[in-house]
């Protein structure tokens, strides 16, 4: 949900994993919950510093796949992707390919 606030729009395949993803994050302590977003906004606002400026005007389509106790959402824009890959413990690791 963070990342995917960099953009104009965002669109899910997947509305079964966006859902799950969904009920995963409020089943969390609202204390882990604050933790873990500082963490992510933290790191996205670096990562994504030089890029915003265009993702906002942007539409992305997120593609949500799960494996080995990973979610791996992958933003797709037509011209960069983020890859964003998430474990259990909510840690969260970020990525700007081009596409």
């Amino acid at each position: 949900m963070i990342v995917g606030s960099y953009f104009n729009k965002v669109t899910c395949k997947s509305e079964f994993a966006e859902k799950r993803l969904y009920l995963y994050y409020m089943d969390m302590r609202e204390q882990t919950q604050e933790k873990k977003e500082f963490r992510i906004i933290r790191q996205a606002e670096e990562i994504l510093k030089n890029y915003a400026p265009a993702f906002e005007q942007m539409n992305c389509e997120v593609v949500i796949a799960h494996s080995d106790d990973k979610y791996r959402l992958d933003f797709i824009t037509g011209f960069e992707e983020v890859h964003a890959e998430v474990d259990i413990n909510g840690s969260c690791e970020l990525e700007v390919a081009a596409a």
